[in-house]
């Protein structure tokens, strides 16, 4: 599983609660699934299921829980010292964060979350990527409020985007700003400033909107900002409605400490019209395909993927 990587954003949420021993007494007759100096066994795929259940807010199947031990078995055997540390560790920080207060856990939920499916979605035809996906979606069926049980053709309660306009808007799309930048005659890089917009809308009606500012001024400090957010959307005509979840804003700085920081992103929603078309200019002769919000056509997010 590729999940274990992203457990130090829990560790941050969580890292003032203080470290926890003896996190789960295994019984003795717990079931050995891979022998080894350090084995794997039931209580350790039961746990990792929890695991997971807590982070989806959702509940495997018995089918699911089946074949979720035979791909965390069959990890397991390929790599047992890798595996056994990874499993250890999502163990310890499980225990830390059930212990924490629900705002602390929900924080914990939506940043792991945000990073790890994102990282699963990069690789859609792996078989542990598509099985995670598969429970992470089954956690998300109600989490849009306007979509009912009795809705027609939402059984699952899945947001509304079905139809071409959903087909249309499914892609990473990108604006790109800023001031430019210059070089002296030697091609050193001056100073430059750029500032890229992504949003990123997947089939399934969750998205990611992605802001990444990069200036490097001309007393040669290093300036970023990115700024992070998972959301769900939906379409009705040429309505675009974005509910964005808790997202997070990162700067650093080479020159002022102040512009190190990390901050939180409160909840909210956003509702364009849109539309997508091929770009006319005749500076563009391969007319790319561009989403446009509220007509404006001066700001356009080009298909990038």
């Amino acid at each position: 599983m590729n999940t274990f990587k992203y457990l130090f954003l829990l560790i941050l949420c969580i890292g003032s609660i203080g470290s926890f021993n003896n996190i789960f007494a295994q019984d003795k007759t717990d079931q050995v699934l891979v022998a080894g100096k350090k084995p794997l066994k039931q209580s350790d795929v039961d746990t990792l299921i929890e695991f997971y259940e807590w982070a989806f807010e959702t509940r495997f199947t018995e089918t699911q829980r089946s074949k979720f031990q035979s791909l965390v078995t069959a990890d397991f055997r390929r790599n047992q010292a890798k595996e056994r540390a990874s499993i250890d560790e999502v163990l310890k920080t499980f225990a830390q964060i059930s212990a924490a207060p629900e705002d602390v856990q929900q924080k914990g939920r939506e940043i792991f979350n945000n990073e790890y499916i994102e990282e699963l979605r990069r690789t859609p035809n792996d078989e542990d990527s598509k099985f995670m996906l598969e429970i992470y979606e089954n956690g998300r069926k109600n989490e849009n409020p306007k979509v009912t049980e009795n809705s027609p053709g939402n059984s699952s309660n899945r947001p509304q985007i079905g139809g071409s306009d959903t087909k249309k808007i499914v892609g990473k799309w990108k604006h790109s700003g800023g001031s430019g930048g210059a070089r002296d005659h030697t091609g050193k890089t001056l100073y430059n400033n750029g500032d890229d917009v992504i949003f990123e809308f997947f089939a399934d009606g969750t998205m990611t909107f992605l802001n990444e500012k990069n200036t490097l001024s001309i007393t040669q400090c290093r300036i970023s900002e990115t700024t992070k957010i998972p959301g769900t959307y939906t379409i009705s005509g040429d309505q675009l409605t974005m509910n964005f979840g808790t997202g997070n804003s990162v700067g650093t700085s080479t020159c002022d400490k102040k512009g190190n920081f990390k901050k939180n992103l409160a909840p909210a929603s956003l509702t364009k019209q849109f539309s997508v078309k091929n770009l006319e200019s005749l500076f563009r002769p391969d007319a790319p395909l561009v989403l446009v919000f509220d007509g404006n056509e001066e700001v356009y997010y080009e298909r990038v993927r």
